[in-house]
């Protein structure tokens, strides 16, 4: 598929309208360090946690929630549900019941690490995966691995999103669309990042 496909569909949903009224957070020192760390650009994981995982906190800005799960039914695409947990306990309990089931089609955490093709980043250890540093960390890897296969920030997201091989593995143009969209979503927020970040840098004194 051509690239310039990613310039003419769009997304537009719930978390399209937040995006555009919603007071966003700085990048955290947590995502600058990491990012550092993997030779990733911060601002392009903190996209990736807001589209995975965002949500309005009690002070009204849309920030990524450690606690949270989408959850499928034993395959891919199927019957999925998002959730945003109260605390680390309560996410982990309700994802070890998924894999008592025999589930292991489900996101964990704030930038949704999926546990049936990444489970192994965290030696399948999934109270580890719950710890959102160990979380961002893996996601970081991720994204570095990605960002060394593709050329465009887009692609990066589509990737993320839907595996590297997503173009030819896409059963249907629905889900090419959706894919898209999802690449389209996180390129607004990475855009809205980098310009709230530089709207709130402050110069030091010589």
């Amino acid at each position: 598929m051509p690239l310039n496909l990613f310039r003419t569909i769009r997304f537009f949903g719930v978390a399209s309208v937040l995006i555009g009224t919603s007071a966003m957070a700085q990048i955290p020192p947590s995502y600058q360090l990491i990012g550092n760390k993997y030779g990733v650009d911060p601002a392009m994981m903190y996209a990736v946690a807001h589209v995975e995982s965002g949500k309005k906190n009690k002070t009204g800005l849309f920030m990524p929630w450690p606690w949270t799960a989408n959850i499928c039914d034993r395959a891919p695409g199927v019957r999925c549900k998002g959730h945003f947990f109260k605390s680390r306990e309560e996410l982990y309990s309700r994802l070890m019941a998924e894999l008592a089931r025999g589930n292991d089609w489900f996101d964990v955490g704030q930038v949704q690490m999926n546990w049936h093709f990444h489970g192994k980043r965290f030696g399948y250890d999934l109270w580890l995966a719950t710890q959102p540093l160990v979380n961002l960390n893996q996601a970081a890897g991720l994204i570095k691995e990605l960002q060394q296969r593709h050329g465009s920030t887009l692609e990066v997201f589509a990737a993320y999103h839907a595996g590297t091989a997503w173009r030819s593995k896409a059963r249907s143009q629905a889900r090419i669309n959706q894919i898209i969209g999802y690449a389209n979503k996180a390129n607004q927020h990475y855009m809205r990042i980098i310009k709230n970040e530089k709207n709130n840098h402050v110069v030091g004194l010589p």
